[in-house]
């Protein structure tokens, strides 16, 4: 794990500068991009899980903005939905600064989205999150 010089979270309002990418509204309020982040945040919460969605988090002087923070097991959640080639570059930086710096993270894809449920679970379940009764 960096250390704090490294790593930093800032409270900078990335939402606000790109509040037009926020189109859906999951049921409790919050304002995603896409479907599936909806399902997945409402999973979340439906769960007890507390989370951050598109923090802002700076490694190698690059703002990074993953989908979601789940901050009391330390594990960022990206959901990849795109195979667009400027996507799929953009996911390979991240992906390579994750392992450069041992940020644990969760991974879901397009090809997940019809066991979505099944698929947060095994995942967050490795990760002490290990519920006999999941949502």
């Amino acid at each position: 794990m960096p250390d704090k010089t490294q790593l930093k979270y800032r409270n900078q309002n990335f939402r606000e500068k790109h509040k037009e990418g926020l189109k859906v509204r999951t049921k409790h309020g919050l304002s995603v991009r896409s479907r599936i982040e909806r399902t997945i945040a409402e999973f979340l919460m439906e769960n007890g899980i507390i989370f951050q969605y598109e923090p802002t988090l700076i490694l190698d002087g690059e703002e990074l903005h993953p989908d979601f923070y789940i901050q009391t097991i330390g594990i960022y959640l990206e959901h990849w939905g795109s195979d667009e080639p400027s996507y799929v570059e953009n996911r390979r930086k991240k992906e390579e600064i994750y392992r450069k710096y041992n940020i644990k993270y969760i991974s879901t894809e397009e090809s997940d989205v019809d066991n979505i449920y099944d698929k947060l679970k095994i995942e967050l379940s490795k990760y002490v999150m290990n519920k006999t009764e999941w949502k």
